[in-house]
């Protein structure tokens, strides 16, 4: 339980994965960190860890990681973060989760970040010295190699068998840390660049498995 005459007003929530956790702040001040349960569930964990950590009626602003990520986790990030807008009127700052990747990252001068990997593509977003340098999108790895620059460093979930072509270094794995999050999400929120919580989505690299089969289904009746 946090305890201190320092009221937080700014939650960063990270549930993009299944190690999540959350980070409260004051001002341009990062107070605490906790994590969450990662054998737990994100949807029923999630509000009392907030309600142990502070008072949610004192908070401003909300910072979450919209993904791509683990489906679940994204939506009740989502919807926590509406229902907060809606209710206490906070404002929102949506992050990618690419690019709290790439603030974790080593200071390299070419770096790419690649998440979601299914069938030999990824989502995944290139940077030079910690800024992005293009748009995040869904590409095959073998494109992504071929376009970035060299020398690269490559941070993300790669193939087992993956050996990295001649000037490109592969970073350790990680997963996305909500102190990290808090942070870009500060310095977008001094400089205004607020969501709109009624066209707030989470991102998603690619359909829903669920959705996929569904489509199939009466596509093929």
């Amino acid at each position: 339980m946090y305890n201190s005459p320092v009221h937080p007003d700014s939650l960063a929530i990270e549930t993009s994965t299944r190690t999540g956790s959350i980070s409260i702040g004051c001002g341009d001040q990062l107070l605490q960190t906790v994590q969450l349960d990662p054998q737990g569930r994100h949807n029923l964990d999630l509000m009392p860890a907030v309600a142990r950590l502070c008072l949610p009626n004192q908070l401003k602003q909300v910072y979450l990681d919209i993904g791509p990520g683990s489906f679940t986790g994204l939506r009740i990030a989502v919807t926590c973060a509406k229902m907060l807008a809606a209710t206490l009127g906070v404002k929102l700052v949506a992050v990618e989760a690419v690019d709290v990747l790439a603030a974790q990252a080593s200071d390299v001068e070419h770096l790419a970040v690649c998440v979601n990997l299914k069938r030999d593509t990824v989502y995944a977003r290139c940077y030079q010295f910690g800024q992005p340098a293009g748009e995040a999108e869904l590409i095959a790895l073998s494109d992504l190699l071929e376009k970035a620059p060299r020398p690269l460093s490559l941070l993300g979930k790669l193939p087992a068998d993956f050996n990295p072509p001649q000037n490109v270094a592969l970073l350790p794995e990680q997963t996305p840390r909500s102190d990290t999050l808090w942070r870009i999400a500060r310095k977008r929120a001094v400089e205004n660049q607020f969501a709109d919580p009624a066209t707030i989505l989470p991102r998603y690299a690619r359909p829903p498995e669920a959705v996929t089969l569904w489509q199939q289904k009466n596509n093929n009746r």
